[in-house]
């Protein structure tokens, strides 16, 4: 197996594991707020405002390098040249139809074409909790209610559901990696995704993830 990088989004299932221990087996890249809590090689943040947030607390990501999409580093302008901020790199694929154009897709998704980007096909996806266990729609996000997150106690009927269909044209296009997608025990594999198990997707029990990184890395 490749060098792996380790995407990390902010559900809360990843609080069942000490992310911090991903950083001795390749590279991490977390999105958003983790920055509070932990650094990373890298931070996705979508957003501008979370890119300012992030300015604000310099010695937390002094060696760490931040992407964004163009309208918020244009926005972020001229931060940009004090500070490693950089433009989500572009779609690895010939733009055919809408869901080839990411402009507007979310740190997450952003996250995972940045991985490829750096070079790695072997993709760990830690915190993408699409197909949570309980209440479909109530916030699970590791940050919720805090600053740049939405105070909504529920969340928008369509975000799931239009995460899991970016991610499955990422799957369809860069089937070539294998994409390592740790979940909960119980948690649902939905049948959209069942395709790309026979071709670049697998599902990691997150308490076997010890095991596996140690057994292939």
């Amino acid at each position: 197996m490749s060098n792996p990088v380790f995407i990390i989004g902010n559900g809360q299932s990843r609080l069942q594991y000490d992310i911090r221990k991903l950083k001795k087996y390749g590279t991490v890249i977390g999105c958003n707020a983790l920055y509070r809590d932990m650094k990373c090689d890298h931070y996705s943040a979508a957003d501008a405002n979370m890119v300012k947030e992030m300015l604000e607390y310099p010695d937390k990501i002094d060696q760490s390098t931040i992407w964004t999409r163009e309208s918020s580093y244009k926005e972020l302008w001229p931060a940009n040249q004090k500070h490693k901020i950089k433009m989500y790199p572009p779609e690895p694929w010939p733009i055919t139809h809408k869901m080839d154009f990411k402009k507007r897709w979310g740190s997450g998704v952003n996250a995972i074409l940045l991985g490829h980007h750096l070079g790695h096909t072997d993709i760990f996806l830690l915190g993408f909790d699409l197909f949570a266990i309980g209440n479909k729609r109530e916030e699970n996000n590791v940050y919720k209610w805090t600053r740049n997150y939405s105070p909504h106690r529920k969340m928008k009927r369509y975000l799931k559901l239009e995460w899991q269909t970016q991610m499955l044209h990422i799957f369809s296009m860069l089937y070539e990696s294998n994409f390592y997608y740790v979940k909960l025990p119980g948690a649902s594999e939905p049948d959209r995704f069942a395709q790309f198990k026979k071709t670049c997707l697998n599902y990691v029990n997150i308490y076997e993830l010890d095991q596996f990184l140690k057994v292939n890395y």
